[in-house]
């Protein structure tokens, strides 16, 4: 029976290829400091996450406002020179945004600045300007 036990050990195989006689495992205060600094690591990652969570939202409503005040001064210029532009009808999809167009003359009449502001609940979520002449 000695022999094979000495055969096991010099094999490489089994309890003899991890630990030599002196050496020791992981002890409880190393188990400890490695949980927490996994906890630590989890913490920043979640933290950072839900920081990105709430970032989408907004993102999200800034990208609509621009998009719907593309939309209308493109409207907007499409129509013949004027004074007052009424804003184009806002998709159904969007029942919580609203359009501001307001016209300002510039250099006796030939130029203006159109300002679309879209509004979400009534408050400002985009806002475009663009000039147009009369020709």
């Amino acid at each position: 029976m000695a022999f094979l036990w000495q055969h096991f050990q010099r094999s490489g195989t089994g309890a003899g290829r991890y630990f030599s006689g002196n050496e020791r495992g992981v002890t409880l205060i190393e188990t400890l400091i490695a949980i927490a600094l996994l906890g630590i690591i989890g913490s920043v990652l979640m933290t950072g996450m839900a920081g990105v969570y709430h970032a989408v939202p907004i993102a999200d409503e800034q990208e609509i406002g621009k998009q719907l005040a593309q939309s209308q001064i493109e409207t907007a210029l499409k129509k013949p020179y004027a004074f007052s532009y009424s804003p184009a009808p806002i998709p159904d999809i969007y029942p919580e945004y609203s359009a501001e167009i307001d016209v300002v003359p510039l250099r006796l009449g030939n130029y203006q600045k159109i300002t679309v502001t879209i509004k979400r609940d009534g408050e400002p979520s985009a806002t475009l300007e663009v000039y147009k002449t009369n020709r």
